[in-house]
């Protein structure tokens, strides 16, 4: 028997033993079964099958085609695993645990929970009774956890202390830090469990596992600069006239004003109560005026109550309903309450940090703003990159680009087109996700390989910190054909979308995403007199797409190597694609070649749609010579 017979012999008795397993994960088993038979890709699989319900009246592919109500939860049956054991035993022990994973969380819906199930699963046990309401992980699952690992807990502890000392006695990396493993009231994060499964070598399934918080993670050396800094107790009321005149600043890049009108009385109600109230952040900027880094929801409040625009609703408010004490300042305005509480009001003072020579130092700022702004009206990684670099002439193409500048009433057309090409809506108007997801293209198409997301996108805007306003309207120009090609030869179905292990879309996906638009770019770069014969490859570009997917992407879990290699990777497949398949010749000669295989009565209009060719002439003199047109 030849190893072409032993292997279409597997595939029969694979998918008779594996009804509804799904194509695309039967060619997963084949490659770990035959790792060096990688000739045999999707397409040549299904021809086989194909062919043989053909030639044998079988039903192979009806009973391969995966099952909606089964994805994801067979194990599967290598029908070979016997006389391979040593090859393919191990594949079958971590198959079968990952279909039980997927399969059984023993009634869990929440992610974190399901997340904590595998990990003390890792040590059979796989109890519910330490997983309450909601997503709440008890006490008592860290206190077993640690007993699994052999650390002496105190007899009276919490959980933030558990899980630190888990942290710190398995030595993990990364290692314990209260921001990011323990949230506000002592809650243990989907983070902390993820980090002891990378440790311990926990397997889990990609949906459980978020993608990289890319802005977290930006490297930052504070101490590579010398900030000059002081602390003084100021005045509400010279804050206030401060930020009146502009000597306090918040430039138009800043948020837009969050706070609900409940919290914004709470404040004043704390004020007139005499709690004391939290310290604000300073920056000195170029032009001596000094840049509200932290505390601009407080001191918007106090203006917008103390000295508004006007009066009109919108610009100012009214104390409500007020308990206690304060009752008596229910529903009055600030000109409406007496001069004595308006001097007390006036005269409270709010510790102010300021800081000065960092003007020139975009990392040491950006570092602040993430730092700082850790309240309930948090600023995400494009809001940070947004308030530091907003002088960029870069940065304000490519915000006015993703429409982040105005109303979406307002919006271009080109901003219309690009926000329907990278699946953002025109009423998404929160976080800047439009103008995240452009800047994520330029980080990793123009900054070094390695980096992570943050960081390349962090370089890309430090290189072109003096970019012209032509220079950046043509990278403006660059991404519109890299997004406009991609969904030309990706389509509505799998442009930017993740697939499922079936192959069909899932949603959005920003690892999709990057590939897809680096490979455009790539495409558009290198080819650009063979972009009408790339185009006519889009099927078997799709079908290369779905493999690589499945092979590079699906289930994979992201870091900055993999995204970066996974880039590379596509590219060069793209690159195989074209040069195999004989696109390296010119357009006319594809022409030439096309107009061959026409017949007499179709040749004269295939020639006349083509007269706008800057080869029209060569070509007419080349369809005389061949007696195609007279």
């Amino acid at each position: 028997m030849t190893d072409q017979d032993v292997v279409e012999n597997w595939i029969i008795n694979s998918i008779d033993a594996n009804n509804g397993y799904g194509l695309f994960n039967l060619l997963k088993r084949l490659h770990e079964t035959f790792p060096f038979r990688t000739e045999w890709d999707y397409q040549k699989v299904e021809r086989f099958i194909i062919k043989h319900d053909r030639n044998y009246r079988t039903d192979l592919y009806q009973k391969i085609s995966i099952k909606d109500s089964l994805s994801g939860k067979l194990q599967f049956r290598n029908p070979i695993v016997e006389n391979r054991e040593n090859d393919t035993k191990g594949y079958s022990r971590e198959n079968e645990s990952q279909d039980l994973q997927i399969a059984n969380y023993n009634g869990l819906k929440d992610a974190k929970q399901k997340v904590a199930f595998l990990l003390m699963k890792h040590f059979n046990n796989e109890s519910t009774d330490y997983y309450s309401s909601g997503s709440t992980v008890t006490l008592r699952y860290w206190k077993e956890l640690s007993d699994r690992l052999g650390i002496r807990t105190p007899r009276k502890t919490s959980k933030h202390n558990l899980v630190k000392l888990i942290f710190d006695e398995c030595q993990i990396d990364p290692p314990f830090d209260a921001e990011m493993h323990i949230s506000s009231g002592s809650t243990v994060k989907k983070d902390a469990f993820i980090h002891l499964c990378d440790h311990l070598g926990v397997s889990l399934p990609l949906d459980l596992v978020d993608e990289i918080n890319e802005y977290e993670d930006i490297q930052i050396a504070l101490n590579s600069v010398n900030p000059i800094t002081s602390a003084k107790m100021e005045t509400i009321g010279d804050i206030v006239d401060g930020f009146v005149s502009g000597s306090i600043y918040v430039p138009e890049f800043q948020r837009n004003f969050r706070w609900p009108i409940k919290k914004q009385r709470g404040l004043i109600d704390s004020i007139l109560l005499g709690i004391p109230l939290p310290s604000i952040l300073l920056i000195k900027s170029d032009d001596d005026a000094w840049w509200l880094v932290d505390g601009r929801q407080r001191i918007t409040t106090l203006r917008r109550f103390i000295k508004p625009k006007d009066l009109q609703s919108t610009n100012t408010f009214h104390l409500g309903i007020l308990n206690g004490e304060n009752a008596r300042y229910s529903t009055k305005q600030f000109n409406g309450l007496e001069n004595a509480v308006q001097e007390r009001i006036l005269n409270t003072k709010i510790p102010v940090t300021y800081i000065e020579g960092l003007s020139q130092h975009r990392s040491a700022i950006y570092e602040l703003f993430r730092r700082y702004n850790t309240g309930g009206s948090n600023l995400n990684g494009a809001e940070i990159r947004h308030a530091v670099f907003h002088e960029n002439a870069q940065h304000k193409q490519l915000f006015k680009l993703a429409g982040e500048d105005v109303d979406s009433s307002e919006f271009s057309e080109t901003t219309k087109q690009v926000r329907k090409l990278i699946r953002i809506s025109l009423t998404n108007l929160t976080g800047f996700k439009a103008y995240d997801r452009v800047c994520r293209f330029f980080g990793y198409r123009y900054s070094p390989k390695g980096l992570t997301t943050a960081n390349a996108i962090f370089k890309f805007f430090e290189d072109h910190e003096n970019s012209s306003p032509e220079t950046a309207e043509k990278l403006a120009i660059q991404f519109i054909n890299s997004a406009k090609f991609s969904d030309e030869l990706f389509g509505e179905q799998y442009r930017f979308n993740r697939l499922k292990e079936d192959g069909t879309k899932g949603g959005f996906g920003a690892w999709p995403y990057t590939i897809q638009m680096i490979g455009s770019d790539y495409l558009l770069h290198n080819y650009p007199d063979q972009l009408d014969n790339i185009k006519r490859l889009r099927n078997q570009i799709i079908t290369l797409w779905k493999e690589f997917y499945m092979k590079e992407v699906f289930n994979v879990r992201q870091n900055s190597t993999t995204l970066w290699n996974s880039q590379i990777s596509w590219c060069r497949l793209l690159k195989k694609l074209i040069d195999e398949t004989g696109n390296n010749k010119s357009e006319f000669e594809q022409v030439l070649e096309e107009l061959q295989e026409l017949d007499e009565l179709s040749r004269p209009g295939f020639i006349d749609l083509l007269k706008d060719k800057i080869y029209f002439e060569k070509l007419i003199e080349e369809a005389k010579f061949q007696g195609w047109v007279k």
